[in-house]
């Protein structure tokens, strides 16, 4: 049962981890990899525009904002106020409102301190699935039982409740991400046309509704509009 348990919480891990994009390298390392100093300008000039509006939660001392090389547009941000990006988004965003709306929206997980939320999911998540395990195998007195429970429960609450609660946090850092876009200068409907660009952009499928953690970006796309209008 042990064992069983053990692999239970492997399996949890694995699932809840999220693996970086292939080909993301910092900035700087090996041959053609370094960001245009153009790109660089920008970047700080958005992002201090931003930093002026956004405020810091506790154990944020200031906004940092980072490069890293991959080609699919993207943007993560830990709880110490570092937003990274990659050159794929710098390059997407070639305006500084749909920059502004990027970096806003990573700067929004961390002032909802969703970093933690989303740690303190993947560890609730682990316990649902050990208690759904030692439950069943110790009435049925099979372990193998008790792991097949265990993963179901781990993978039903993921779909049936994390993942619509992940989608919620993504949906209101838009719409805080966009207020501060306002009160930093740019458009207020970057954030609309950001999603709009994205959809029509896209370099990988959308996966289905159901199994995302994330919202459609046309839905991101009318939601904001209607936060607009």
């Amino acid at each position: 049962m042990r064992v069983a348990i053990l692999k239970l919480m492997i399996f949890g891990m694995v699932a809840g981890c999220r693996a970086p994009d292939a080909g993301v390298l910092p900035v700087g390392e090996g041959r053609g990899w370094e960001v245009r100093e153009e790109g660089k300008v920008r970047l700080e000039r958005v992002g201090g525009r931003l930093a002026g509006v956004v405020p810091r939660p506790g154990g944020v001392m200031g906004w940092e904002f980072r490069v890293v090389r991959g080609w699919v547009p993207n943007a993560h941000a830990d709880g110490r106020g570092v937003v990274t990006l990659t050159t794929g988004l710098l390059a997407f965003a070639g305006e500084d409102d749909l920059l502004a709306f990027a970096l806003a929206h990573e700067m929004a997980h961390v002032v909802g301190g969703d970093v933690r939320g989303q740690r303190g999911e993947d560890v609730l998540r682990l316990v649902v699935g050990a208690v759904g395990a030692v439950a069943v195998g110790g009435v049925s007195g099979d372990g193998w039982l008790g792991l097949g429970a265990g993963v179901v429960a781990v993978v039903g609450g993921d779909l049936a409740v994390w993942r619509v609660r992940q989608r919620g946090r993504e949906l209101r850092a838009d719409a805080r991400a966009q207020g501060w876009c306002v009160a930093a200068g740019y458009r207020g409907d970057c954030g609309e046309r950001f999603w709009r660009a994205y959809a029509a952009a896209r370099p990988v499928p959308e996966r289905a509704a159901w199994r995302s953690k994330h919202p459609g970006d046309l839905e991101r796309a009318e939601a904001l509009g209607v936060v607009g209008r």
